[in-house]
């Protein structure tokens, strides 16, 4: 994905902008919260990760790690503090299947459909239950 793409620039504006519905959903019991995030590996790569959200509170999130990096290794183990500011997207998963937030899945989605790009039968499946924050 070209992260300087307007699609992609959107998506992270929208999933900035919407910080407080993703508080408002991740306070409830009814699913599972994850934060996207930068991390940075040994090799000295910047990478796009997927974390499960421990606890948040107004200014702060903590993350575990549940997409490994490809490049190098990581620098310190999770769970890793994050300032509001460094969450990238946000996205809920409802016991009832509905997927609040993911913007960056869905600019890459739009993308991928942009440029011609084949998308995974499993992201596809994932599309059907996304819905609007």
């Amino acid at each position: 994905m070209d992260t300087t793409d307007p699609i992609w620039l959107a998506a992270l504006d929208k999933a900035r902008a919407s910080l407080p519905r993703f508080r408002e959903l991740a306070s409830g019991s009814l699913g599972t919260s994850h934060v996207k995030y930068a991390l940075q590996t040994t090799a000295g790569a910047t990478e796009h990760v997927w974390g499960p959200v421990v606890s948040f509170d107004e200014s702060t999130v903590t993350a575990g790690l549940e997409t490994l990096p490809f490049a190098g290794q990581l620098t310190s183990p999770p769970p890793y503090v994050l300032q509001m500011s460094q969450v990238e997207d946000w996205r809920v998963e409802m016991n009832d299947g509905r997927i609040f937030g993911a913007y960056t899945a869905r600019a890459q989605l739009a993308y991928a459909r942009k440029v011609g790009h084949d998308i995974p039968y499993h992201m596809l499946e994932v599309e059907k239950h996304l819905v609007d924050a």
